[in-house]
């Protein structure tokens, strides 16, 4: 009895030892209760580079790499494999750097498929090119524009296209498409659409306000549209953009959000360190050392603490208002179009959580008496590994933005 007792006591201990082997070769940490996918833990911390943050605090493209960065492009353009050891090299953000790559295919070879594809074709055969043909060529070659966004440049406009702007976020910038040539943005853009497009990755409803502010007089659009994404547009607590002070810090650890819950972080190391201790067991008794010295150990404290066993007081959040702040700053945006007599449209992409569609109604209080638009997309729209738009649902939602824009601008004569 006692041998057995031993035998399988040893045999709990060498179980626990062998998934404590294969937890750590899967990537897990010791101590660290909360993971992501788009985090990381370094030991050296440093930057990526592709954004910036211009004197009014716009977080945008950080134009003085475009050079490098399309020189690369041009010189390798029959090598992808070139192209990805160039960007690890740079240490350039992917996400910039991929623009470069797929415009360098939009040039170099027509018999991808894709309407922005063929409406270049288009432009650059014509023997007597219109006006939206030499802007679509200029795109082509140049797809970040002085000011710093993946757009047509905002000085260009062709008297007959409609003029939109369009704000947004990382679906915006055309994110999780297999060519970026495939975004709602570009799908527009190949319908002779001018399309303003200032959707940046990470972006907040205090960066479209400040881009309102920035640059509406200038580009005098026929209609604004927002591109609100239900996933992480709503907020509770106002951040004010700040020259040199980036919505998040792009870094080979990831990207680190500088805002968080009220708190504005002003350092690329602050605002890691203050991620990865809110991922962390806190060392605030013997028992959470203990258990923050091994994964299993980790895993079995965090259950402790989701069913009320082991209290978790290392941070305390502030205190959210009942109704989200975004709701008065896209009131100021609306307000700001209206005096300029410019139509504005509040359009909700719907965020995909636990293989459902949650839109408007699933928070309180969101757009309490403002006009929004809500389009009928589904789970196929949506790239389930990452929660954006696949190539579908970046040419559903092209379609319904378009109905939009017809319906709220005068036909062309």
């Amino acid at each position: 009895m006692k041998k057995n007792a031993i035998l399988f006591l040893f045999s709990g201990l060498l179980t626990l030892a062998v998934a404590e082997v294969v937890l750590r070769a899967t990537g897990y940490n010791p101590g660290q209760f909360e993971t992501s996918r788009w985090l990381r833990s370094v030991d050296s911390l440093y930057m990526l580079g592709g954004f910036t943050t211009d004197s009014n605090g716009v977080f945008k493209v950080d134009t003085a790499l475009m050079p490098e960065m399309a020189s690369s492009f041009s010189s390798n353009a029959s090598s992808p494999e070139s192209w990805i050891s160039s960007w690890e090299e740079q240490k350039w953000i992917p996400e910039v750097a991929i623009i470069h790559e797929d415009q360098a295919r939009l040039l170099a070879d027509h018999s991808e498929d894709g309407e922005l594809v063929k409406r270049v074709k288009k432009a650059t055969d014509s023997e007597m090119p219109t006006k939206f043909d030499s802007v679509l060529i200029h795109y082509a070659k140049h797809p970040i524009n002085a000011e710093g966004f993946y757009s047509i440049p905002f000085d260009a406009k062709p008297a007959k296209n409609k003029k939109v702007l369009l704000l947004g976020d990382s679906f915006t910038w055309g994110h999780s498409t297999q060519r970026k040539t495939n975004s709602f943005s570009n799908i527009l853009l190949a319908r002779e659409i001018l399309v303003y497009n200032t959707g940046i990755s990470g972006s907040d409803v205090a960066q479209y306000k400040q881009i309102i502010r920035t640059y509406l007089d200038a580009i005098n659009p026929d209609v604004v549209i927002l591109n609100f994404y239900m996933g992480n547009d709503v907020s509770y607590f106002e951040r004010v953009p700040t020259a040199g002070i980036p919505i998040h810090y792009s870094t080979n650890a990831g990207n680190l959000v500088a805002f968080q819950d009220g708190v504005q972080f002003t350092s690329i190391q602050e605002t890691y360190d203050q991620i990865m201790r809110n991922m962390l067991i806190p060392h605030t008794n013997m028992g959470n050392i203990i258990a923050s010295k091994t994964i299993i150990g980790t895993l079995i404290w965090k259950v402790l603490v989701r069913h009320g066993l082991l209290e978790f007081d290392y941070s305390i959040a502030p205190t959210r208002p009942v109704i989200p702040t975004c709701n008065q700053e896209i009131e100021w945006i609306r307000q700001f179009c209206e005096i300029r007599q410019i139509p504005f449209i509040l359009s909700v992409i719907p965020d995909l959580n636990n293989g459902k569609l949650n839109g408007v109604a699933t928070i309180n209080h969101l757009f309490e008496g403002m006009t929004f638009e809500e389009p009928e997309m589904n789970i196929n729209n949506y790239n389930i590994d990452d929660g954006h738009f696949n190539e579908d649902g970046h040419l559903a939602y092209a379609n319904y933005l378009e109905r939009l824009i017809l319906n709220r601008t005068p036909i062309a004569p």
